[in-house]
């Protein structure tokens, strides 16, 4: 016998009920808008937290099928914790699209235009989470234990800065080739190639931005690559040469091997010719040079004085200067102290990244004015606070007794150094002050998160 419900159990429906039901399309536009707030705010309160792994930061345009096989071998061949940060810079194919077709397995940041190489590693490195950070070309296939491999490397030695592979594709002490006719003959070779060896670690001057592993520790210290250098050669030896000035060692490790994919002959001529002829590659020479005056002599002071560790990069930029870093706020800094000025500042600032600000203290405000008498005033006594231009055209600025030289023509404009008080010094005199490290043009970033 069917049992009669009992009415009176359930629920009564408000007189409204069936017009404030909401239909499938508004509940999942509704549950979607939710979800966007959380993950929002997920973020927002997980931004400064990192993860024991590495941020593999991919930057492409265009080549959708070099980047599918690029991430495709790093699922296969990586098993330590990872996560995968593409930045792609206007690509016209169907890169996009396959970006957004993997369903959260990488990160990704569409940028829109044609960046470049150093906008979009920057980019990716602002959103790195990991606490070890590696540079990837697109056309780099990943091999058995290649990041376990410089991973063991790169922590073998707390002075090691910066730890790179071997691979077919590159020139100079990184290049290995593996002779094999297929893909597969080319990863059995890697595997038997890529065992720990640490009579495999070379030291070097200089290693190759495709595929290139440091520490967080080490973005932090030296800062990103600077802006104001697009070409790829000049990148890496800015770069490295910043690395080294922290007094770091940089090693390439054969127990390391890479594939990177080529085009074929002819067009890798024609790509060679215009990027040794493009605007970007004579921009981006004459800045260097105006950066790095005399690079050699640079390092020495380096290696003679030492380095104020905790202050990184900074420890290269003069004890007094005026800087802003992405947002409004203009600090003084003084005594290796940042110090927020308070009031109108009239005059000009320079501008930083945030990493770089960060590396001072903070300390109690400033008052505009006070800031300003402190940049005019000279000490008579060591003549701090001022500059001076020798005979042979150097420029330093003196600090605390000593006399810094201005690394070249980027750092004195760069650093407003035309605001400072001029000192008057004989050449005697000059030759009888001791030296301080040398002050370089801090990294141009034009971009912010």
């Amino acid at each position: 016998m069917r049992r009669k419900k009992d009415q009176s159990r359930r629920p009564k429906r408000r007189p409204d009920a069936r017009g404030s039901v909401a239909s499938p399309k508004e509940k999942y536009r509704l549950g979607l808008a939710n979800g966007y707030k959380e993950g929002l705010k997920a973020g927002c309160d997980s931004y400064g937290n990192h993860f024991d792994g590495t941020s593999i930061i991919i930057s492409c345009r265009n080549e959708a099928e070099y980047l599918k096989r690029c991430i495709e071998s790093i699922m296969e061949h990586t098993e330590l914790p990872y996560e995968v940060i593409v930045i792609d810079s206007g690509s016209t194919d169907h890169t996009q699209q396959y970006l957004k077709g993997l369903d959260g397995q990488v990160r990704y940041c569409l940028l829109g235009n044609d960046a470049g190489f150093v906008m979009s590693a920057n980019r990716g490195l602002m959103m790195a989470k990991g606490t070890t950070m590696l540079l990837l070309s697109n056309r780099i296939i990943a091999t058995e234990y290649w990041l376990e491999n410089m991973l063991n490397c790169l922590n073998s030695d707390s002075s090691i800065g910066m730890v790179g592979p071997v691979s077919n594709g590159w020139q100079g002490n990184q290049h290995k080739a593996l002779r094999c006719e297929k893909l597969e003959d080319m990863h059995e070779l890697a595997r038997i190639n890529n065992v720990i060896d640490a009579g495999a670690r070379k030291r070097t001057e200089r290693l190759s931005k495709e595929c290139l592993l440091f520490r967080r520790e080490l973005l932090e210290k030296t800062g990103y690559l600077d802006e104001a250098i697009e070409h790829d050669s000049f990148c890496e030896e800015d770069y490295s040469l910043r690395v080294r000035l922290q007094g770091y060692t940089l090693l390439y490790t054969e127990e390391a091997y890479v594939h990177f994919a080529t085009i074929n002959s002819e067009m890798k001529e024609l790509v060679e010719h215009y990027e040794a002829t493009s605007e970007a590659s004579t921009s981006s020479m004459l800045y260097f040079m105006d950066k790095w005056n005399n690079p050699n002599q640079i390092l020495r002071y380096r290696e003679e004085l030492g380095l104020m560790t905790n202050l990184g990069e900074a420890a290269y930029y003069p004890l007094q200067a005026v800087v802003k870093g992405t947002g409004n706020r203009i600090y003084w800094i003084e005594d290796q102290k940042r110090r927020l000025i308070e009031g109108m500042w009239e005059r000009d600032a320079v501008q930083l990244s945030q990493l770089d600000v960060r590396r001072w203290e903070a300390s109690e405000p400033i008052t505009a004015e006070a800031a300003a008498e402190r940049l005019d005033t000279v000490s008579v006594s060591d003549l701090h606070g001022s500059v001076l231009r020798d005979s042979e055209g150097t420029l330093y600025y003196f600090e605390n007794g000593h006399k810094r030289e201005v690394a070249g023509l980027a750092a004195e404009q760069a650093w407003l150094m035309h605001l400072y008080p001029t000192a008057s010094l004989s050449e005697q005199q000059m030759k009888e002050l001791p030296s301080g490290l040398p002050i370089i043009a801090p990294c141009s970033l034009r971009q912010a998160l």
